[in-house]
């Protein structure tokens, strides 16, 4: 895709950002009067629907002309940086981890009068599915916010809503600034090891606050067709719900700051999805920190030197994308799994999508 990718591809990725975002807003939801003594949508809360909120952030580009030496390196000079979003300014952001017997969900905004309504029409299909563990994730997006607005979800079994209906919990978007994770995932090469019992060692600085990480460790889909979804999938969010394959979802305790992906032997683990994993491989490994309220207060968002971020794996490459002698970089929202001697060393990161 490296040498497919053009200036023109590049620019209308951007306008379809551009077109997504103010269709998005002509089309959210609008306010109706609400009934201050319908405080909570019926239902029973359960510990296996939880809901993550965040507050959505564009994404960027950038593109370098590329001075000899090849690809990225200090000798290279910075065009310019292209902003790129899904949704407008200032929308909030959900998501609902399900391990109960929904299998759509409804989504409640309180107004300023203490009422819940309906934030759409329709009840959420999943975005994820999860069979190992019969767990899904719902998502959603409300670009039209009535301030620090509070969400909860609802789950339909059998498509109905009653008083035995899961319901998640009840936060509030929150206005504290996203950290970083400063993230490390490597293959640990040892000679004297079988290859089928290598394992990606993942390394993180603690975040203070946490009250649990989630992590996840992918590869993108083939039907990931356009340079706009490999950019947007860099956006921060808990996970990335699109055209990926997971090999490894799980739940981290707040006290660990060291794993080995898919090590059977650790039992403080809640693992979501796991599959094999073929040793050596390049895969995206994402984390965020989730606070006890169910905010999203820090994820992987690179290095914020993009030249370092790609020799580590934070960033994609894209050569030639705005003209021979060019490149595009914009980080994953992730890191990539590099492969380290035990003597030392370092690995590569970046390449593009196919």
């Amino acid at each position: 895709m490296q040498n497919r990718i053009s200036r023109n591809t590049a620019c209308a990725a951007l306008v379809v950002c551009a077109l997504a975002a103010a269709l998005l807003a002509s089309c959210s939801p609008k306010i109706t009067a609400v009934d201050s003594s319908y405080s909570l949508p019926e239902g029973t809360p359960s510990p296996n629907a939880q809901l993550i909120l965040w507050n959505d952030q564009p994404t960027y580009g950038l593109i370098y002309h590329d001075n000899q030496p090849a690809d990225p390196d200090v000798a290279d000079s910075l065009l310019y940086v292209v902003p790129v979003e899904r949704y407008p300014a200032g929308t909030h952001r959900g998501l609902i981890i399900d391990s109960t017997q929904a299998t759509r969900y409804q989504i409640f905004r309180r107004e300023s009068n203490g009422g819940v309504r309906p934030l759409f029409n329709y009840a959420l299909m999943p975005t994820r599915k999860w069979l190992q563990s019969l767990t899904e994730a719902y998502s959603f997006a409300d670009p039209t916010p009535a301030g620090l607005s509070s969400y909860i979800g609802r789950g339909l079994v059998s498509g109905v809503a009653n008083a035995s209906s899961p319901l998640t919990n009840f936060p509030t978007v929150s206005t504290q600034d996203l950290a970083n994770i400063d993230l490390d995932a490597h293959w640990p090469v040892h000679h004297d090891q079988p290859p089928d019992t290598l394992k990606i060692l993942v390394t993180w600085t603690p975040v203070p606050g946490a009250a649990r990480y989630l992590l996840q460790v992918y590869s993108f889909r083939p039907d990931l067709r356009t340079l706009e979804d490999a950019v947007l999938s860099g956006a921060p969010a808990p996970i990335y719900d699109g055209a990926t394959s997971d090999s490894y979802v799980a739940f981290v305790p707040p006290n660990v700051n060291q794993m080995l992906v898919g090590d059977s032997t650790r039992t403080d683990i809640d693992v979501v999805q796991i599959r094999p994993i073929l040793p050596g491989a390049a895969l995206f490994v994402r984390m965020s920190a989730l606070d006890s309220q169910g905010h999203m207060i820090a994820a992987t968002l690179g290095d914020p030197d993009p030249l370092k971020g790609y020799t580590h794996g934070d960033y994609f490459l894209v050569r030639n994308a705005a003209g021979i002698g060019t490149y595009l970089l914009f980080p994953l929202g992730a890191t990539t799994s590099r492969t380290i001697a035990t003597t030392g060393g370092g690995g590569g990161g970046g390449g593009a999508p196919n």
